[in-house]
């Protein structure tokens, strides 16, 4: 067999680690096989003599402008050795371009973008969404390098899985042993033995600031006999800026940050290390893992993604998000000489059932003589148009074999908006000549080419690509050409529809047919409530969305408005009164996207349902989530926003709280910009009234009996008169300037009604037991969990006569409900990244004390509230009844009891009627859901049988 050509974009290569263990591995994969592989890499020229030094000189690097065509490049290579290429390889994921008839192999890492997605921007997510498309629609074969990474594939994309083949990355042995490494660590003022390595760079899931809280608890623990933390990894990003001032602020001589190191460096460090501790938030594979057990070092990780299936037995796990876990292993790793050998000796064992680098190699070399020796075969193909019918600059269609000869039928049109008046269009085909076309705006035209039965292809080339987003158009950041409105093959059968697009409307389905939207709506509302929150799940963007409202007459509907709630703020919606019922136009519609309809309060809405209608080009859509059910409102708000002073009202209710409130009014009053500070106790029992009589001088101490946590806030919200709120606990402080910070954003960002920062959690000695988990502000994440830390988020008063105060039958989740509801009612929101203030966890603290109550209650509030409760918090519950209430069997496998769980949760706060919440009333909340629970599916959707049901209700009743 002759010597395969293959093609490698090396375009996202970057200089020195910033690729990570991707980069590792595609290195690895050329040099090995070059001997029998003919490899041409193509990378931009800024990284051209990094590459150069690190391939082998059998190896052809071709070096490409930054912003080069790679298309182009590689014909051009082909012309000049006068052969065409065998094989695509894309060795990080993105496939950019198709060749035919050249096959395509590509590497899938990991799909962190979509089981992380808070981790990411909006441009991030589109880009890395458009990279996995490309890959998996692309693709001849798909390797990951875990079956981990496989799974995850699956699970979003199951009609590829005859494509995906795991190879795992194997023991590259770029790190050899250092023969100085002990004068390599005492010029980094290290001992042997004497520190933990955490080799990774600074990015935001390798969760670096988990790891600095639970060395700090470890620390603390452990005092001078503590081992030092070394961290690796560029020193670049927002997130080397946050572990740096941690350090520094904390531990400034036992945190070591190295930056970049060489690999002798490396080797060195990993040689010396006390233990390897690893504890990302996920992985795809985790190359460092495998160096810690070649180099026999005892080792901590996360039990998350592919770590355990790549390091097996040989670690001590724990659960990344919590310090405390953390810090118990490092104590283990780092002074329980019994664990070490036993964990040496685990990782040596596993070293040999993973592969070798020879084994890899194997299996890499079968992939390209598999794909090279089958017949190629062209398939119909048109992934490279979106789903509202845009191309981007360069576009691949295909037609697949068929009985007899085809004919390609592509109809293209270039929008009377269009920023250019004409632009220049290159037609390639595999049987026809190149054409040059010249078209102009507003101009509609059709490429027709005939095929063979075994099919062919069409490129399309444009001069007219721009990224709207750079030119002010609109937010979308695609490079895009023109539209393609309709992709037809043609053939004496008849007529195959490829892409349509604005083919007509069809009702959204999901697994068991249409979804029904029951007629809840008949309803009268309550201070300024949400009428329904509608969400719908897709893939892509839906080039518009159509929502009808049901009623006998729409003449006698009250007036209400809707709104799109999007990442980047709310925008209006058109509502059109028909005879057949009243119609909302989305235009475009993503899967972050909301809408959000609300009338008018005291008003009653005779609607009987909700119909959704989307484009059917748009055929990914999976699902719509929430109807809006309200049995309550939050108290209204009535005092005159004319009354408004400048400045902060800040707010701190009490109860039984003496032993803190103290520390919390003398964060308060170092703040500037102060209009009125009022405190109010609901009769504390305690020294509070001693304390706070004794520190609290100027300002108002309220001292009655209330019906609750938010009975006295709102009491206090309508007492004080400052334009900023600030609401602090009698137990939280502030961090100094926290206020002169905020008033600085209010007074730059007039447009912006609410400003959050980062905040830390403390235990009762104001020791720092981790950062709280502060994200990026996106509506459909708030959904998922609560990111904002209460006593550093400000609003403006105005919000409050807008969207009313706080709901009083809420005890653990009222902060968190008036977020939402902000959220949702189109409030703007700003994160700063200053640390504004401190909550406090102990013992006596609700969101400790109240786990069960808590999670009961947050998903009893947005199944009530907002019709939405989503698959975190339903985790979260079902983790929590099966911990705290025993609810699993002998014999019974863990795993299947949460999902079960978790299921019944779902259909107990999302399908109503399932579970009947009016009996039980007089129990508390926790013993009415664990009754209902017990007396539901529980048995069936678990395969127990009667003996064992009765068992787990005693343990439940009696947990």
């Amino acid at each position: 067999m002759r010597r395969i050509k293959v093609a490698v974009d090396l375009q996202p290569v970057e200089l020195g680690g910033t690729n990570g263990g991707a980069k590792l591995v595609a290195l690895d994969i050329i040099n090995g096989l070059c001997a029998e592989i003919a490899f041409v890499c193509f990378c931009r020229r800024s990284v051209f003599g990094d590459l150069r030094a690190s391939l082998s000189k059998q190896v052809t690097l071709v070096p490409i402008p930054e912003n080069g065509d790679l298309r182009a490049s590689v014909g051009e290579a082909e012309a000049d050795m006068d052969v065409g290429f065998d094989v695509l390889f894309f060795p990080f994921t993105n496939v950019s371009f198709l060749h035919p008839p050249a096959r395509v192999v590509s590497i899938v890492h990991d799909l962190q973008f979509m089981d992380l997605r808070h981790n990411f921007s909006e441009v991030e997510l589109r880009e890395r969404e458009d990279a996995i498309r490309s890959c998996l629609s692309r693709s001849t074969t798909v390797i990951t390098i875990s079956e981990f990474v496989r799974k995850t594939i699956l699970r979003h994309f199951p009609q590829v899985s005859t494509k995906i083949v795991v190879i795992h990355n194997a023991m590259m042995n770029r790190l050899s042993t250092a023969k100085d490494a002990g004068n390599t660590i005492k010029t980094l003022g290290l001992s042997p033995l004497r520190y933990f390595l955490y080799p990774a760079n600074f990015w935001g899931h390798k969760n670096h600031v988990g790891l600095l809280m639970g060395f700090f608890l470890y620390r603390k623990t452990y005092g001078t006999a503590a081992h030092k933390m070394i961290l690796t990894g560029a020193s670049t990003g927002a997130n080397y800026e946050v572990i740096r001032d941690l350090a520094s602020r904390y531990a400034p001589k036992d945190v070591i940050l190295t930056g970049y190191v060489d690999e002798d460096v490396l080797s060195a460090l990993f040689q010396r290390a006390r233990a390897i501790v690893f504890p990302s938030l996920y992985e795809g594979f985790g190359i460092p893992l495998v160096e810690a057990m070649r180099f026999k070092r005892p080792l901590a990780a996360s039990f998350v993604a592919s770590i355990p299936e790549v390091v097996g037995d040989a670690a001590v796990f724990f659960d990344p998000r919590y310090p405390r876990q953390i810090a118990a292993a490092l104590s283990e790793i780092g002074h329980n000489p019994r664990t070490q050998r036993e964990l040496v000796s685990a990782g040596t064992k596993r070293l040999f059932e993973l592969d070798d680098k020879k084994a890899m190699l194997r299996k890499y070399k079968t992939q390209f003589e598999k794909v090279f020796r089958a017949d190629f075969e062209y398939d119909d193909y048109t992934g490279d148009v979106y789903d509202d019918g845009w191309i981007s600059a360069d576009a691949i269609f295909t037609c697949g074999s068929r009985q007899s000869g085809q004919e390609l039928v592509i109809e293209l049109a270039m929008g009377k908006a269009h920023p250019l008046r004409c632009a220049r269009v290159t037609v390639e085909s595999s049987s026809s000549a190149r054409k040059d076309l010249i078209i102009h705006r507003s101009s509609r035209f059709i490429i027709k080419d005939q095929f063979p039965p075994a099919g062919g292809y069409v490129r399309i080339t444009s001069d007219a690509g721009y990224i709207p987003r750079q030119l002010g158009i609109n937010k979308d950041d695609r490079l895009i050409s023109i539209k393609c409105s309709h992709v037809s093959v043609q053939h004496k059968d008849g007529n195959d529809e490829l892409f349509m697009m604005n083919r007509g409307r069809r009702c959204i389905e999901q697994e068991n047919g249409t979804i029904p939207i029951a007629a809840l709506l008949r309803r009268q509302l309550a201070g300024s409530e949400p009428l329904a929150v509608l969400r719908i799940l897709s893939n892509g963007t839906l080039s518009s969305c159509l929502i009808r409202l049901g009623c006998a007459r729409a003449s006698d509907v009250p007036r209400f408005i809707a709104s799109l709630i999007t990442p980047h703020g709310p925008r209006s919606l058109r509502v059109q009164r028909e005879a057949d019922g009243i119609y909302i136009v989305v235009p475009t519609l993503t899967h972050a996207d909301m809408v959000v309809i609300r009338g008018e309060p005291g008003r009653f809405y005779p609607i009987d349902s909700i119909e959704v209608e989307v484009d059917a080009a748009a055929s990914r859509v999976r699902n719509i989530l929430s109807i809006s059910q309200l049995v309550s409102g939050p108290k209204p708000y009535t005092k005159s926003a004319r009354k408004c002073r400048p400045g902060f009202s800040v707010i701190t209710p009490s109860f039984n709280q003496g032993a803190f409130i103290e520390r919390t009014i003398h964060s308060v009053l170092k703040q500037r910009h102060i209009a009125d500070y009022v405190i109010y106790d609901g009769c504390s029992t305690d020294s509070t009234e001693e304390v706070v009589k004794r520190c609290l001088h100027g300002f108002s101490f309220i001292r009655e009996v209330d019906r609750g946590q938010a009975d006295a806030v709102n009491k206090a919200l309508e007492y004080g008169c400052g334009e900023i709120i600030a609401w602090i606990n009698s137990d939280d402080t502030y961090a100094d300037g926290a206020f002169e910070h905020v008033m600085e954003v209010f007074a730059e960002r007039p447009d912006i009604d609410v400003v959050y920062g980062a905040g830390f959690h403390v235990d009762e000695h104001d020791e720092i037991i981790e950062r709280y988990p502060t994200e990026d502000f996106r509506v459909s994440r708030l959904l998922e969990t609560c990111f904002l830390c209460q006593p550093a988020t400000f609003f403006r008063r105005s919000l409050l006569a807008q969207h009313g105060m706080l709901r009083e039958s809420l005890h653990y989740s009222l902060d968190y409900e008036l977020w939402v509801r902000f959220a949702l009612g189109g409030a703007r929101f700003f994160r700063t990244d200053r640390l504004l203030a401190n909550s406090r966890l102990h013992d006596q603290t609700k969101t400790l004390s109240g786990q069960m109550k808590l999670q009961h209650e947050v998903n009893e509030m947005f199944e009530m509230a907002f019709g939405v409760v989503s698959k975190s918090w339903q985790d979260n519950f079902a983790t929590l009844m099966i911990n705290e209430h025993e609810i699993v069997a002998p014999g019974v496998d863990r795993e299947i009891v949460f999902l079960r769980i978790r299921d019944l949760a779902r259909r107990f706060w999302v399908n109503l009627g399932q579970v009947s919440r009016r009996d039980a009333v007089d129990r508390s909340a926790v013993d009415k859901l664990i009754e209902n629970l017990c007396r539901a599916s529980i048995a069936p959707l678990i395969g127990f049988d009667k003996e064992d049901l009765d068992t787990i209700r005693l343990l439940s009743l009696s947990g």
